[in-house]
């Protein structure tokens, strides 16, 4: 059973020079041409990371194959010689991905060879993709973020008496489907300040819920978090809108229609999220 996480992969750039680069550098072919390059990098002493096996699904859709190589001495008998000997072999274990890159999208297998977490994977991916030349030639760098369902979250929202306080996370400018009356301003904002990323909270004796919503679905959206205090059957709580990966189990990915319609299914999810704001 392969389970994939869901990820957003975005390239963004603290200088304001980047904005005046957005009508040339289209990002969906970036980020395509950066995993075209099949880029390679030692990202520990000793770590190698590969992209590798790279196939086209359809005109949005990539899979390709992630992994690292190492090379371990081991003592075996050799019958020949009738001797011992140490013998250098290389490992590569390797994961699967899948990166939609109109939506800019990823779906990453889970490999304990390779991370604990899934999250992790992900991690060394976006610093292979830095380390590569092609992205160096740029203003931008890539980040990639875990995606959260927020549905339990809206849930809690929808369910509330009264809504104190809501907190959102927000980053740089990069999102193209970013909500144009409160994120983009505050991503705006991030990159005139030359920061990185930032936290806002609203507070109220009754925050309204619908325009809460709208906000924790956009903050799902760029893989950032959000969390409310609110009252509900008399007792007030936190909620937090991390925590609740969106995991696809599949049982195999070797046909080519296998990945094409896991690829459908990571838009699909991914688009319930959004358009619903």
């Amino acid at each position: 059973m392969l389970l994939f996480t869901l990820f957003r992969i975005k390239l963004v750039q603290k200088t304001q020079q980047f904005l005046l680069l957005e009508t040339e550098v289209q990002r969906s072919t970036l980020i395509k041409d950066l995993i075209m390059s099949r880029p390679s990098a030692e990202l520990r002493k000793g770590y190698n990371w590969h992209i590798g096996n790279i196939q086209q699904i359809n005109d949005a859709s990539l899979y390709f194959a992630l992994g690292r190589t190492t090379k371990t001495i081991e003592e075996r008998y050799d019958y020949n010689t009738q001797n011992f000997i140490e013998e250098e072999f290389e490992h590569a274990p390797y994961t699967h991905v899948i990166v939609n890159v109109k939506y800019q999208i990823l779906l990453i297998a889970k490999k304990a060879r390779l991370s604990p977490t899934t999250s992790g994977i992900a991690k060394r991916l976006a610093n292979l993709i830095n380390q590569s030349e092609k992205i160096k030639k740029t203003y931008l760098r890539a980040e990639i973020s875990e995606i959260d369902d927020p549905d339990d979250f809206i849930k809690y929202i929808e369910e509330a008496s009264v809504i104190y306080n809501f907190t959102m996370d927000f980053g740089l400018p990069n999102t193209w489907d970013v909500n144009e009356d409160f994120q983009k301003p505050l991503e705006m904002a991030m990159s005139a300040i030359d920061g990185e990323d930032g936290t806002i909270t609203f507070r109220g004796d009754g925050l309204e819920a619908t325009t809460v919503i709208e906000m924790a679905r956009a903050t799902a959206a760029v893989g950032k978090n959000a969390k409310a205090q609110i009252e509900s059957n008399g007792r007030k709580t936190t909620k937090q809108l991390k925590g609740n990966p969106i995991v696809i189990e599949k049982l195999s990915i070797d046909e080519e229609y296998e990945k094409e319609a896991l690829a459908a299914k990571a838009v699909e999810i991914y688009k319930k999220i959004w358009t619903k704001r």
